[in-house]
């Protein structure tokens, strides 16, 4: 989840997918509105408290479901992957979507500590995530930005973004964001590395 992502996953009722909303006002903690179309710089002010403050359960009255199977059922506007060769993924979703636009699995990994994958609609048309994906690379090192975004290619050469805060890692996770076959993932965890990232991401 890229801090646009994120923000969108903690407030449902904004988000179009999951955790992603990059390409949107990312700067503050919780519940910017998505503007597809509408770039804005990538945590242009450092939030005082960080973007995730609850990792287990996940902030924000999410619902944990018995098993995949039901999140499958529940969740039927994309095919839910199951990400369970990470961990025992636990499914949750929110109970202020009807019908649910996505869904959050928490991962104990031994690998990589605790994580987040994340799963949803995508939040940017398609065809549209390559621009706005370089439009959030195009903020880097700009006044206040404290998130470095960068591309990645993941799973046999999907573009993933990917952003962390060098300066500020407490307050920002990073996080990896992608989609395919017309899902959108993103990963992140509190103490989820640059490099690791990307494994999780082609370990899905």
């Amino acid at each position: 989840m890229s801090s646009r992502s994120v923000s969108r996953l903690l407030a449902p009722l904004c988000f179009l997918g999951l955790l992603s909303c990059a390409r949107s006002t990312r700067s503050q903690p919780v519940g910017p509105t998505v503007q597809i179309g509408t770039p804005h710089p990538i945590g242009s002010l450092v939030p005082e408290r960080p973007l995730v403050n609850q990792w287990e359960p996940p902030y924000g009255s999410w619902t944990l479901l018995p098993s995949i199977s039901a999140a499958r059922k529940s969740v039927t506007a994309f095919r839910v992957y199951d990400p369970s060769r990470l961990g025992e993924a636990k499914p949750y979703i929110h109970p202020d979507q009807h019908p649910p636009q996505a869904v959050i699995f928490v991962l104990p990994s031994t690998q990589f500590g605790l994580l987040w994958v994340a799963e949803s609609v995508p939040d940017v048309p398609i065809g549209m995530q390559d621009q706005a994906f370089r439009e959030a690379v195009g903020h880097n090192g700009e006044p206040g930005i404290y998130v470095t975004s960068q591309i990645v290619q993941v799973r046999g050469g999907i573009e993933a973004l990917e952003q962390f805060s060098s300066q500020h890692p407490d307050i920002h996770p990073t996080t990896i964001e992608w989609v395919e076959n017309g899902v959108q993932f993103e990963a992140l965890g509190p103490t989820l590395t640059i490099d690791d990232a990307v494994k999780v991401a082609t370990s899905i």
